[in-house]
């Protein structure tokens, strides 16, 4: 995996010069490490959770993704544009978000299985890092704010286990993305 991880990253280093965006770029892998940082917290989350209290003055924590600023359709009509290139950075960058996630959670069932604390963490860190990224949505770095943008939405889709058009076609287009990118970086590792 560390050639993989090199593979991706010393074309970047050529790319940005800016520290702000390989600042966020470690962010991205770093959001698998950082589950194990937050196991203690969240663990102290769930038992103030499961302690008795007065269900009158119960509050749940606001979505991260209720804040976004467009429908998942505009987002994918947004990363369509971007070209074929730039699609193509995405899926590997797409490639790299979906192992640390596999890392942290397993996979999709056991991330919905989770506690709705945990979810709303993971969820909340990618929000954080595709606030970070925003700036870089116009440029040639705009590939690493899409795979973040569609991975968290793509997350959020299943955690809220909606159906809609809307959400096939995100999962059909992250499920590419992650099959696209892990071909191209198998084929960059050779």
């Amino acid at each position: 995996m560390r050639v993989l991880d090199q593979s991706f990253a010393s074309p970047l280093r050529g790319l940005l010069s800016g520290g702000a965006f390989m600042s966020a770029l470690r962010n991205i892998a770093e959001l698998g490490r950082a589950s194990a940082r937050f196991a203690t917290r969240i663990k102290a989350a769930k038992a103030a959770l499961l302690a008795p209290r007065d269900l009158a003055v119960a509050q749940t924590a606001p979505d991260p993704l209720q804040e976004a600023p467009w429908s998942i359709t505009a987002l994918l009509d947004e990363f369509d544009a971007i070209g074929e290139a730039g699609r193509e950075r995405s899926a590997v960058a797409l490639v790299s978000l979906w192992g640390a996630f596999q890392q942290t959670f397993g996979g999709i069932d056991q991330f919905i299985a989770a506690s709705a604390e945990e979810t709303a963490a993971y969820l909340e860190r990618l929000r954080g890092t595709e606030r970070r990224l925003e700036q870089a949505r116009g440029g040639d770095s705009a590939c690493y704010y899409y795979a973040v943008s569609l991975m968290a939405h793509y997350l959020s889709c299943w955690r809220d286990r909606q159906s809609g058009p809307e959400a096939r076609r995100l999962g059909a287009t992250v499920a590419a993305l992650i099959d696209r990118g892990g071909r191209s970086t198998l084929a960059l590792a050779a």
